[in-house]
C-alpha cells in the first residue's frame, strides 16, 4: 500500500503530481511561493515522513559505516550527523545517507523505497562485527525544520556546511583530500535539518512547529542551494 502521510487531511494540502518524488506527503498547501519565504524566514516545517529510516546498532557501528561509505564516521560522537554515501565499483552513488548517531543507534535517512536494497547490501557486508540493521521506517517520522541547530529532544540531522554557507565538512586523505576540492563556490544557501520523531507523534510536532510548508518548498531551495539529491541530479 502506498504511503499516505496524515498531513494530506490538513486544510489546504494538495498531493503532489504523480511526476514529483516526493509521494505521500503535501506537495504544497495552496501557496508554494508563500510557503517558500515562510522556511527562508526560518519558520514552519514539512512534512518528510515519506523517507525511509534505517536503524544500526551495535559497538562497530560507527567505524564499520565509516569503512563503507564516503564519509569519516568513525569518530562521530553522539548527537553528530553527516551525510554519507555508498558507492558501486565504478564510483556511481548507490545510496545517499543522511547519518544521525545517538550514541546507541545510528540513523540512516534514505530515500523512500530504499530501505530494503540498502539493509540487504549492509547484511551482506556484516561479516565477524557487532552491528545489526533493521527497517525503521515504520517507527520513526521525518521532519524538515528550516533552522540548523541539533534539536533539544530529537535526533537531528544538519544540512552539510557546504551548503548552509558555514564551512566546510573536513575530509580525511583517504577521502580524497579538502572538501573545498569537490564543492566549488555556492549560489545560494540551505539553512535546515532533519529530526526524528516517533511516528505517532509526527501530527503534534508538526504542528509546535507552526504554519507548514510543503515538499514544493522545500525542493525550490534545494535546488537555489545546489545541493544535489539522489534520483534528482
Amino acid at each position: 500500500m502506498t504511503y499516505q502521510s496524515p498531513s494530506l487531511t490538513l486544510p489546504g494540502a494538495v498531493p503532489p503530481p504523480e511526476s514529483a518524488m516526493d509521494q505521500g506527503v503535501p506537495w504544497h498547501y495552496g501557496e508554494p511561493h508563500v510557503e517558500q519565504r515562510r522556511l527562508t524566514g526560518g519558520r514552519g516545517a514539512v512534512d518528510q515522513s515519506h523517507l525511509a529510516v534505517v536503524a544500526v546498532t551495535g559497538a562497530d557501528r560507527r567505524s564499520w559505516l565509516h569503512s563503507l561509505t564516503s564519509a569519516d564516521l568513525a569518530a562521530l560522537p553522539p548527537g553528530g550527523s553527516a551525510t554519507a554515501l555508498i558507492l558501486d565499483p565504478h564510483g556511481h552513488v548507490e545510496h545517499e545517507l543522511h547519518v544521525i548517531d545517538d550514541g546507541t543507534t545510528a540513523w540512516l535517512i534514505v530515500e523512500p523505497g530504499s530501505a530494503a536494497a540498502l539493509i540487504g547490501y549492509l547484511d551482506r557486508m556484516r561479516f565477524m562485527l557487532d552491528v545489526a540493521v533493521r527497517d525503521a521506517t515504520a517507527e520513526q517520522a521525518v521532519i524538515w525544520l528550516p533552522s540548523r541547530t541539533s534539536h533539544l529532544t530529537y535526533p537531528t540531522w544538519l544540512v552539510p556546511a557546504e551548503f548552509a554557507g558555514t564551512g566546510v565538512t573536513p575530509a580525511g586523505e583517504d577521502r580524497g583530500g579538502d572538501a573545498g576540492k569537490y564543492v566549488g563556490a555556492r549560489p545560494g544557501t540551505l539553512m535546515g535539518s532533519q529530526i526524528l520523531v516517533p511516528t505517532e507523534s509526527l501530527t503534534a510536532v508538526l504542528a509546535e512547529a507552526g504554519e507548514p510548508a510543503g515538499s514544493w518548498a522545500l525542493e525550490a531551495l534545494r535546488v537555489a542551494a545546489a545541493m544535489p539529491r539522489l534520483g534528482c541530479e
